[in-house]
């Protein structure tokens, strides 16, 4: 039985992960807190969160290089994991000498039953944090001369996923400025039926030519939201990370 350890943020990819590994045959739990005594193989997201550690762990690393995050005590959690499952190859130079084994592993992508029930009656949505990122607060509030845009802080899981199956654009706006693509965020709203715009990143756009729209400054985004989404839903297979984990394990348990 694999443990599947994941805070608020990344509920929705821990539970598809869930999913995953239960179709590849391999039992799994998601679990809200570590115990440290347990020799069950872990997957942890937010690992540099995890004050004591599980014997056997795999780091499912969800952190940006350059963030406070990466401190000397995460990266010795980093280098202890039996392996590190990465959901961008960018993140790698931050301490891929440490890693026994690292890995490429992109959140999952599955679409959600309750979206085609719901009534899109949410023209544009932000979630995310906007009292620590001056960045977004001003986009955000330039946005909003223009179009309605409800912005959402600290509301999860099903709260948020309620909100996602209503909405029928979801923004992408960078917390980092030099970060890889929010895989998490893009692939969750993706999954509830929203459009996507997104600012462009340092990396990980190609994955998502077709399926996001990008927009950078103030203006170009007002006009992405201005203009009326595609009525058809995007086909979400090309991100199915199904593959990705198989390939993982196999490295861990030849």
């Amino acid at each position: 039985m694999i443990k599947i350890y994941r805070r608020p943020h990344t509920a929705f990819a821990a539970r598809l992960l869930q999913q995953n590994l239960q179709a590849l045959g391999v039992p799994a739990r998601v679990v809200r807190r570590v115990n440290p005594l347990d020799p069950s193989l872990h997957i942890l997201y937010h690992a540099a969160r995890v004050r004591w550690l599980p014997r056997h762990y795999i780091v499912y690393q969800t952190e940006v290089t350059g963030s406070a995050w990466f401190s000397p005590r995460y990266l010795r959690t980093l280098q202890r994991a039996r392996a590190v499952w990465d959901y961008a190859a960018a993140n790698l130079c931050a301490y891929q000498y440490l890693a026994k084994r690292v890995d490429i592993v992109s959140p999952g992508v599955a679409a959600q039953p309750q979206a085609a029930l719901a009534a899109k009656d949410i023209p544009a949505l932000f979630y995310g944090s906007v009292k620590k990122s001056a960045a977004r607060r001003r986009l955000l509030e330039q946005i909003s001369r223009h179009v309605a845009v409800r912005v959402v802080e600290d509301q999860f899981e099903e709260d948020i996923w309620a909100l996602l199956a209503r909405a029928q654009t979801v923004l992408n706006l960078h917390f980092y400025p030099q970060a890889p693509l929010e895989a998490f965020r893009i692939n969750e709203a993706l999954s509830f039926g929203c459009r996507v715009i997104s600012q462009r990143s340092a990396s990980g756009d190609e994955r998502y030519t077709g399926l996001v729209q990008f927009a950078d400054t103030a203006e170009d985004i007002i006009a992405a939201l201005q203009a009326p989404p595609n009525a058809a839903l995007p086909d979400l297979t090309a991100l199915d990370n199904l593959l990705e984990i198989k390939r993982a394990l196999e490295q861990i348990n030849p």
